[in-house]
C-alpha cells in the first residue's frame, strides 16, 4: 500500500497566502504518511482566468523554489499547479516536485472554451515517476471528460491520475457529476482515479478517489477545506497488469482506426 492524498482548498488573489496553504496541507500530509499530496488546478496563482496575464509565473520564479525546498523539508512529493507563463505563451501548468530535488510539468493539453481564448495547449500527454515509484498522469477538470487520455495514459502505463479541476459551484454537485464517469474511467483503465476541486465562495469544493476496479475508496463532498488521504494498493493494480501490459485485451483497448486490436 502507498498513501497518497488530494487537497479540497479555496485558492484566492494572493500568491503568498496560498504558498502558506500548500506548506499547511503538505505539512499534514506528511505527517499522515502520505508519500504525495495534489492540490486543485492552478491553485498556487488561483484560477482566476481574467488575471492570468498579470498572475502568471515562470517556471524558475522563487515561488515554486519555496514549493522545492518544502518537498525536500517534508520529504513529499508536492503536485501543484498554476498559470505559467512561457516566452509569448500562458499555459495552465500542473507540477511534480519531488524531494530530491527534481521537477516536471503538465501542460493542460484540453483547454475549455473560454480557457482557449487566453492560454496555449500543451503538446504531450507525459507520465510522470513520484518518489515512491508510482507512474502518474494528469487530467485537468475538463480534461476528464475525454475518454481517450484517460486511455493514453493508462496504455502509456499510469497507475494513478489525478484530476485537479476548478469547477465552480454553478456547475453542479461534484458527488452528482463525477460520480456519473469517473469510476467508470478507472474501471475501463484499471488505474487509481483522484479528483479534487477548489472550494469557496464560487467553487463547490470536492474530493473523490476511485479504485481500478471503480470502487469509490475515498470522498469529502464538503466545501469547506480539507486534506483527503487514500491508499494505492499495488497488489490491486498488479491483479490486472503483467509487466506494466495490460492483462485483459479490451480493458483499455488498443485501437487502429475503428478497429480494435
Amino acid at each position: 500500500m502507498i498513501t497518497l492524498a488530494t487537497v479540497q482548498a479555496e485558492a484566492v488573489r494572493d500568491t503568498a497566502a496560498n504558498l502558506d496553504k500548500v506548506i499547511r496541507f503538505s505539512e499534514e500530509a506528511a505527517a499522515a504518511k502520505a508519500a504525495a499530496v495534489c492540490f486543485p488546478e492552478a491553485f498556487l496563482t488561483g484560477y482566476f482566468p481574467e488575471d492570468a496575464v498579470s498572475t502568471a509565473i515562470s517556471a524558475d520564479c522563487t515561488l515554486l523554489d519555496e514549493v522545492k525546498y518544502t518537498a525536500q523539508r517534508l520529504n513529499i512529493d508536492i503536485l501543484v499547479g498554476f498559470f505559467e507563463r512561457f516566452g509569448d505563451e500562458l499555459f495552465i501548468t500542473h507540477g511534480v516536485f519531488r524531494p530530491d530535488g527534481k521537477s516536471f510539468l503538465y501542460r493542460k493539453t484540453h483547454l475549455g472554451e473560454k480557457e482557449s481564448r487566453i492560454f496555449s495547449s500543451g503538446r504531450s500527454l507525459d507520465l510522470f515517476e513520484l518518489s515512491c515509484g508510482m507512474k502518474i498522469g494528469f487530467q485537468l477538470c475538463v480534461e476528464t471528460h475525454f475518454p481517450r487520455i484517460t486511455e493514453t495514459l493508462s496504455l502509456k502505463g499510469a497507475q494513478v491520475i489525478f484530476a485537479p479541476h476548478a469547477v465552480p459551484a454553478a456547475a453542479g454537485s461534484r458527488k452528482t457529476v463525477w460520480g456519473k464517469y469517473i469510476p467508470a474511467r478507472s474501471y475501463d483503465n484499471r488505474v487509481y482515479f483522484a479528483c479534487c476541486n477548489h472550494s469557496g465562495e464560487h467553487f463547490g469544493g470536492g474530493c473523490m478517489i476511485t479504485a481500478p476496479n471503480g470502487d469509490i475508496i475515498a470522498s469529502d463532498f464538503d466545501s469547506s477545506e480539507a486534506l483527503v488521504t487514500f491508499d494505492a494498493d499495488i497488489g490491486l493494480l498488479s491483479k490486472y497488469r503483467i509487466g506494466g501490459s495490460h492483462r485483459f485485451r479490451y480493458y483499455p483497448r488498443l485501437l487502429k482506426g475503428d478497429i480494435c486490436l
